[in-house]
């Protein structure tokens, strides 16, 4: 089993690598996001394979986000297993994460998220929550 290297916080150029930062727009999505939760950036043998982090949203709670590139696939177990991990070694309140697609499902429920609702407004997305 190769050894994941987690970095946190993640820097910009983590989260511009996996989440194509291509206009000034998506820059400035990026750095506010960077700027207003803890990150993540996961790697393996020098290559970056996930970026994570935590964005506050009302009542105390956090939106977990992921981005992963290709070389992530057969890590995905070892990467859920690490963000569990590391949500429960923090204190934080309710996390949630929206999925929409079937491999979200599985990685959210991978890394310790349970079903909650789907979202009325876009009916393939459903919400996921993290409780400590």
């Amino acid at each position: 089993m190769t050894r994941l290297d987690i970095k946190a916080p993640a820097d910009l150029l983590d989260l511009a690598d996996l989440g194509g930062a291509m206009t000034r727009v998506q820059w400035g999505v990026l750095r506010h996001m960077w700027a207003s939760g803890p990150t993540w950036a996961l790697s393996a043998d020098g290559r970056r394979l996930a970026v994570c982090g935590l964005y506050p949203v009302e009542d105390a709670g956090y939106e977990a986000w992921f981005n992963f590139s290709a070389d992530a696939r057969p890590h995905l177990l070892s990467i859920a297993r690490a963000v569990r991990l590391t949500l429960s070694a923090a204190h934080y309140g309710e996390i949630v994460a929206c999925c929409r697609s079937k491999a979200g499902v599985r990685f959210a429920r991978a890394a310790g998220f349970s079903f909650h609702a789907p979202v009325a407004a876009r009916p393939e997305w459903e919400w996921w929550r993290w409780k400590p």
